[in-house]
């Protein structure tokens, strides 16, 4: 007989509510930040990366066990920033009041490519490749494998503060008075982030900053470029939407490569279907600082690239 009192089924509860840790902050406060003040203007475009991804298999074949391995993600990235060379507007910093309706547009000359990197503990930090036009292809890979290396070094929760500590300083010497409201709630309130103990940041501070990520790296960005495709492996991945981390104008996301048909004209003029490599690519800007008429040569050099990419090693 069933006794209430003894047999009464466990309650589980119907929510679990947990705060937002340092890394989700700092993420939701640059992402709607950038959301607010930049109007995105987004397109999709598919390459076919056929030539591309043969000459990144024969390079790794070739090279062997000597040299930075050639991986298709570091080409990818090196061929953006390629690209962007042909339309340099996609590598700048906005600067623009609504009030009055001025704005400036900074165009740097490095190109520094913010790339979003899992790390040991499963969450995302953004580190930056810096001067990535001024390296050859395998200069980019040794980077690439350097910035692995270091964010393995990195504790997310003290990189993070000190970010944001120094970003806060940053706004309150320009006049931005605002940015003291989030001081208390996440220092002092009932919501504040975790203290990193003392030992920890001391032994944190013996790492090298060349053997680490440090804040100026964060922060050194001109544009970003997201390989969703890389992250979720053996998945057919588009993505529709990026958001672009202000003051930079341009977000690009890299999506799965697929196989897929496609109609080729030979040079005698006939058309065949062939099944090739395709690479589908995001493209968000700020409408504020480009039309498509801005991205034209990106995208012009971008293709090259891809049908031609012996071109990458011909280039320091």
């Amino acid at each position: 007989m069933f006794d209430p009192e003894r047999d009464e089924p466990s309650r589980v509860p119907d929510t679990h509510v947990s705060l937002f840790d340092i890394q989700r902050r700092v993420v939701a406060n640059k992402t709607l930040e950038g959301w607010r003040s930049a109007p995105h203007a987004s397109m999709g475009i598919e390459f076919d990366v056929t030539s591309l991804v043969v000459f990144v298999d024969e390079m790794r074949r070739g090279a062997g066990d000597v040299g930075p391995r050639v991986t298709l993600n570091s080409a990818l990235i090196k061929i953006v920033a390629e690209g962007v060379k042909a339309s340099p507007e996609m590598n700048a910093h906005i600067e623009y009041r609504p009030a009055s309706g001025v704005g400036k547009l900074i165009v740097h000359r490095a190109i520094n490519v913010a790339v979003p990197l899992r790390m040991p503990d499963g969450r995302m930090l953004t580190p930056t490749l810096l001067d990535v036009g001024a390296k050859s292809l395998f200069e980019v890979c040794a980077a690439m494998d350097d910035l692995k290396r270091r964010a393995r070094n990195t504790n997310l929760d003290i990189l993070l503060h000190d970010a944001a500590l120094r970003d806060t300083w940053r706004r309150l010497w320009e006049g931005d008075w605002r940015v003291l409201l989030r001081v208390y709630p996440n220092l002092f309130g009932r919501d504040r982030l975790r203290r990193v103990p003392r030992r920890e940041r001391k032994q944190y501070a013996a790492i090298p900053e060349e053997d680490r990520i440090t804040p100026e790296n964060l922060i050194a960005a001109t544009l970003l470029v997201s390989n969703v495709g890389s992250m979720l492996q053996g998945r057919h991945v588009t993505v529709q939407m990026l958001e672009i981390i202000a003051p930079q104008t341009t977000a690009i996301a890299l999506a799965s490569v697929v196989r897929k048909p496609l109609l080729i004209r030979g040079d005698d003029g006939a058309e065949r279907l062939e099944i090739r490599s395709v690479l589908p690519m995001t493209i968000c800007v700020d409408h504020r600082a480009m039309d498509l008429e801005h991205v034209r040569g990106f995208i012009d050099r971008v293709e090259e690239l891809c049908a031609c990419p012996r071109q990458l090693t011909e280039r320091a």
